[in-house]
Order: C-alpha cells, then structure tokens, then sequence
C-alpha cells in the first residue's frame, strides 16, 4: 500500500511542484505522510477538470505556480490544474471529484478520513477570480511610479 508520504518522497525535477511539497510539509496536519492510498492512481481521463479541487490552499499553489505575481490568466490556472493533476501527489489530493477521489483510498472509511483531515482546507479552496483579488497588486509598487519634478 503507498502512502501520501511515499509519494511526496519520489523526486521531481519541476520547481514548482518542489514548491507545492512544501507547502504540504508546513500546512497539512500531523499524521499526513500516513494517509493511505492504492499503490496505482486511478485513470485521468474521464476527470471532469471544471469540477476539479484539490486539498491545496489556491493562492498559495498559484504564488508557488507564478511566484510574485498579482494576476493569474485562465490558460496559466489551467496549465497549473494540469501539473498538479498528472503529478502523483496532485492525485492524490483530488477532493473533486468525489469518484476519483475515492478510488485511490482504499476504503470507504480512509476516504472519509482524508475528507475530515483536510475540512481545515475547504475556506482555502478558491476559485481563479477570487484568486486575483487577492493575489498583491505589485502595479503601485514604487518601482513602477512614474515621478516627475516640476519648476514652480
């Protein structure tokens, strides 16, 4: 049986998912590297990506996607989604959909059990716009002001 733990230890190369696993290590509650999973991910393909939520705080995962940046484009959020969805650990991570997600527990009961170990998650779970509004405004930053001198 593979654990959340055993998936996170495999290497990747991509820096952004390097980012994505510490966010996990400094956000998820004790005992997450135990949580666990079927040795094999359930097929991608029929996985509605409209409906796709993963356990992860957005605005985080889209600083660690895009870091510094004030505004995330519908392409880029897609191409982020498909990162996480083809990665292991993204997988493992689907809360949406329910079907997917519970076909890589290996109960029912240790499905529900992700489902309450991460609950503290859900008000983290937002949608791309509310994203942008709270992603920081960098276009006041003073770098990018434009001051002119005038002889009174």
């Amino acid at each position: 049986m593979a654990t959340m733990g055993s998936l996170l230890d495999l290497p990747t190369s991509d820096p952004f998912l390097e980012r994505v696993k510490e966010i996990i290590i400094n956000k998820f509650p004790n005992g997450w590297r135990d949580w666990p999973l079927k040795p094999v991910a359930p097929p991608i393909d029929g996985v509605d990506r409209n409906k796709l939520r993963f356990a992860l705080p957005t605005l985080d995962i889209v600083l660690a996607y895009n870091p510094g940046s004030s505004k995330i484009s519908e392409g880029s959020y897609e191409t982020m989604m498909e990162k996480l969805l083809e990665w292991s650990v993204g997988k493992a991570l689907v809360l949406a959909p329910v079907e997917f997600s519970k076909a890589f527990r290996p109960s029912l009961s240790d499905y529900e059990e992700f489902v309450e170990n991460t609950k503290f998650m859900t008000p983290l779970i937002l949608s791309r716009p509310a994203v942008n509004k709270r992603l920081p405004d960098t276009s006041d930053s003073d770098s990018d002001r434009v001051v002119s001198f005038g002889i009174w």
